[in-house]
């Protein structure tokens, strides 16, 4: 009976504390494991949460301006920039020179009000200076906005494509039309403005951007809601959700070239919330045919001053 009394002790102390030891470890290693999983799954959902906002925002952007009849873009910085991607996947931005002027189509001269009204003026590039000229080799022609920017010169898309490298600017605005049809079904001329605000979240350095827009349905009307008014309407109005719509907020760099024979838009663009970024690099092929050029049969090419 002694020996049987004395096989039912139970645990000793030394035991007690090793069990402990070994429980306490075991749980520190399921809390450790659980923190990782719960941060890197934050981290997860919120590099989807800014891959889904980018992918939105280009979506949106890109079916608006592919419907483009005319296109006419402004830069913020009056800077030219090269992008290279490292192998890192980042971006390597590079200054490459000065643009002093608003990028407008080849094709630019038959958007005039005279041209509209008085048939159709020759396409004629110098491929020098990337002027739009007339038929006695004269750059033509300049845009004046009224209040909004007074005497603004004019080049084509082609001025983004230099020595074979494309060049990219960030643009203060984009600006475009297409035909559309109203409500009841009749044409309509549709202007839209894609504008960029200053920075808005000091934190990640992102810019709203946001969107005007607006349908006419003659060419006189087109005419006195162009982008002259759109612009600083966007400008003025942009908190107002009845001029604009607001397209993003976690805008942190915006980069946009043009292959006028490809017919398409380049853009690079990096989306930016709370420390997160997303870069997003599409290519915007417009439906409509020759959109920033026109068919080289009805291209005139020169080089230098002069008559062509």
């Amino acid at each position: 009976m002694g020996k049987m009394k004395k096989k039912n002790q139970g645990f000793s102390l030394i035991e007690l504390l090793i069990a402990v030891t070994i429980l306490s470890i075991v749980m520190i290693m399921v809390v450790q494991f659980m923190s990782t999983s719960s941060v890197a799954y934050r981290k997860q959902k919120k590099n989807m949460s800014v891959q889904t906002k980018a992918m939105t925002t280009m979506e949106q952007v890109a079916d608006t301006l592919m419907q483009a009849n005319y296109l006419r873009i402004m830069s913020i910085d009056d800077k030219l920039y090269t992008i290279e991607k490292s192998a890192s996947g980042s971006n390597t931005v590079s200054e490459y020179g000065e643009i002093n002027y608003q990028l407008v189509p080849d094709n630019y001269a038959n958007y005039s009000q005279t041209s509209r009204y008085n048939g159709t003026r020759d396409v004629i590039i110098n491929l020098d200076t990337f002027d739009i000229v007339d038929d006695e080799g004269n750059s033509y022609p300049m845009s004046y906005d009224n209040d909004y920017q007074e005497g603004v010169a004019v080049k084509s898309f082609r001025a983004l494509n230099q020595g074979g490298t494309y060049q990219y600017i960030m643009p203060a605005w984009i600006y475009a039309e297409y035909a559309n049809v109203n409500a009841s079904g009749d044409p309509v001329t549709t202007h839209v403005v894609y504008y960029f605000t200053d920075v808005k979240d000091s934190k990640d350095n992102t810019r709203r951007l946001i969107v005007c827009r607006e349908d006419v349905e003659t060419w006189t009307d087109a005419l006195m809601y162009n982008y002259q008014f759109l612009v600083p309407r966007a400008a003025i109005g942009q908190d107002n959700p009845e001029v604009v719509g607001i397209v993003s907020e976690d805008i942190a760099s915006f980069y946009i070239s043009a292959d006028p024979e490809g017919n398409a838009l380049l853009t690079n663009v990096t989306f930016k919330d709370d420390g997160y970024e997303y870069n997003a690099i599409e290519t915007i092929k417009f439906r409509n045919s020759n959109v920033l050029t026109v068919r080289p049969q009805k291209l005139k090419k020169v080089k230098g001053t002069g008559n062509p």
